[in-house]
């Protein structure tokens, strides 16, 4: 049987659209997720930060220096918010649309070869790579952020709220 009746075959055929689909549609699905875990951490430290500042500017403290230390503690859930920012706005100018109609243009008036095909895939594919490694990257910054300042948050307030 030579290699070009079994690529064309329709089962082998049907697997390889299956992978390149999977190939394509994963990675994309997964800066998706980390977009909207970026966002649900942006929203909980401002909604965090919102609750400290109401309980640091209506509470009613004997002495100021817990004020001092509450206002600090509202800072410490700005690198949060950065990295969940970062997150939500990074992408790579290189997987915009201009460059994918250029190829298609190219393509349809026959200038393109099947390597150019090829190279134009692999550089999106790595593209795409490069944007989900860089969203965890920023998104585990995030919650690791959040996670610190949120808990010295309330362990101050605590500290402020006992007597």
């Amino acid at each position: 049987m030579n290699e070009v009746s079994i690529l064309s075959s329709s089962p082998l055929r049907d697997v390889i659209e299956h992978w390149a689909r999977s190939r394509i549609d994963t990675p994309l699905s997964l800066i998706g997720r980390y977009d909207e875990g970026a966002r649900q951490v942006l929203a909980l430290a401002a909604t965090l930060q919102g609750a400290y500042v109401a309980i640091l500017s209506f509470g009613d403290f004997e002495s100021s220096a817990p004020t001092r230390i509450g206002w600090f503690v509202v800072v410490l859930l700005i690198p949060a918010m950065f990295f969940a920012l970062r997150c939500i706005c990074t992408v790579s100018p290189k997987m915009e649309a201009m460059n994918a109609y250029k190829l298609v243009e190219r393509v349809a008036s026959h200038s393109a070869t099947a390597a150019d095909v090829k190279l134009a895939i692999q550089e999106w594919c790595s593209q795409v790579d490069d944007q989900v490694a860089r969203k965890r990257r920023l998104l585990h910054g995030a919650n690791l952020s959040f996670l610190f300042g949120s808990s010295l948050a309330a362990l101050v307030i605590l500290l402020m709220v006992i007597p």
